[in-house]
């Protein structure tokens, strides 16, 4: 009898360990995923909605509208998993229960494009820098993309430095001509996603408090074909370090009446014709 009542005692300890490990905070259930990562037609994608407090096991399926076409989610997961098939924008709810059967629901709207053109762009700092500056350069939608080129426009007193190869193990070569540093590269990786990745790092040495105000022009191809070219302002030009020193000028109260009347004097002189006076 004693044996029997040291078991049960037992098996109630562990029931309640074990139910005690199961539960979380005693809050209901809710959604810490929002919003849904880009999706494009044709490129696989895979996400998981993320829950906190409630108790698990969870549980997902759609209870209004539906997911785009061509993704669903697997049999007690919490993914959403599969390759887009239609160009649309789609709405639908999600609900999640929980072991204790309280549940939560979550609205989403995403819109499902074509693959835009590929693109490369250059991170240049958005700050005045000082000394050797190591730039990324990125592709984006790059799937395709086979080779590159990149020119960028260098000022006079900014010194290259240094190439190096990242995502896709690029080979370069580069020159400085009429102060455009031309980077001509090849992939010997292929690009396996059409997210951003960064193919390469440029080291640039600038001189101090220098802030990058040129631009990048750029073609990419796959074999001998051209899939987009153009030009990308990196940063808008800057105001010279001169122009704080204006406000100082305010002290002489003559100055801001004077810009009015530059343009009077000119008009003066034409009232001076005595020609009436040859008649």
């Amino acid at each position: 009898m004693r044996t029997s009542l040291s078991l049960l005692m037992f098996s109630g300890v562990a029931l309640v360990a074990c139910n005690n490990n199961n539960a979380a905070t005693g809050e209901t259930v809710r959604f810490l995923t929002t919003n849904l990562n880009p999706m494009f037609v044709g490129e696989p994608f895979s996400q998981d909605i993320q829950v906190t407090s409630g108790t698990r096991p969870f549980s997902l399926r759609v209870v209004r509208g539906a997911l785009p076409t061509g993704l669903s989610i697997p049999k007690g997961s919490r993914q959403i998993t599969g390759t887009p098939t239609e160009e649309k924008t789609f709405e639908f709810t999600l609900e999640v229960n929980d072991a204790n059967l309280s549940n939560k629901v979550q609205d989403f709207k995403v819109s499902v494009a074509k693959i835009p053109p590929a693109l490369l762009v250059w991170k240049a700092p958005p700050t005045a820098v000082s000394g050797e500056i190591k730039i990324p350069f990125v592709l984006q939608y790059a799937k395709k993309v086979k080779s590159f080129q990149a020119r960028v426009a260098m000022a006079n007193n900014v010194k290259f430095v240094k190439l190096e190869g990242a995502t896709g193990r690029p080979i370069f070569i580069s020159s400085i001509k009429d102060n455009v540093l031309r980077i001509d590269g090849a992939l010997l990786d292929a690009i396996t996603t059409n997210r951003e990745v960064t193919v390469f790092y440029l080291t640039l040495e600038a001189p101090k408090d220098y802030k990058f105000a040129g631009n990048i022009g750029y073609d990419l191809r796959a074999g001998g074909k051209r899939l987009s070219t153009g030009v990308l302002e990196i940063a808008k030009p800057i105001t010279t370090p001169t122009a704080p020193v204006t406000p100082t000028t305010p002290t002489a109260p003559v100055a801001p009446t004077t810009p009015t009347t530059p343009t009077p004097p000119p008009s003066t002189p034409p009232i001076t014709p005595p020609a009436g006076g040859t008649k």
